[in-house]
């Protein structure tokens, strides 16, 4: 199959969730990305990186996944949809211990200073003021909170 349609990034990412779901083939599965990185052109590279992260954080090694999102966030800095995708799967998979929690609540102050658009900052502090409901507790929402009213006044003075 990956012969005849080597330039399809579906069909990789399917067979690498098919060696990681099976747990057999997870070395296979993390030599499929180095193929499938020289089979496809130079412009898929970032969205099979984070597909493969994704499956990383699924089925596979969530420290793996990790890395690879550290390593595509160093290479397209001004990507925020990176940084929603890497925070998507920490809430999901990485904050179910209390570290993992400021694991996460760092990754949002690293989006956070990043250069930002006003928008882009909303959705961030919405999706944190909600991760924060959920998992933290009454001080947290409180922090969250702050930092939004913080942000939207620096913005106002910087104008």
């Amino acid at each position: 199959m990956i012969k005849q349609f080597s330039q399809d990034p579906k069909i990789w990412i399917n067979y690498a969730d098919f060696l990681l779901s099976s747990k057999q083939n997870r070395e296979a599965a993390r030599s499929l990305l180095q193929r499938a990185m020289q089979a496809l052109p130079h412009g898929q590279h970032k969205d099979l990186i984070s597909k493969f992260a994704n499956l990383e954080f699924r089925s596979g090694d969530p420290e793996r996944g990790r890395t690879l999102f550290e390593n595509l966030l160093a290479a397209f800095k001004k990507k925020s949809d990176l940084y929603n995708m890497f925070l998507d799967m920490e809430i999901k998979y990485g904050s179910e211990e209390d570290d993992g929690k400021e694991g996460v609540r760092a990754l949002f102050k690293r989006a956070l200073a990043e250069k930002a658009s006003t928008r882009q900052a909303k959705a961030l502090f919405k999706k944190w003021l909600e991760f924060e409901k959920s998992k933290g507790d009454e001080k947290s929402v409180e922090t969250v909170t702050r930092k939004a009213r913080e942000y939207v006044e620096t913005k106002r003075g910087s104008e």
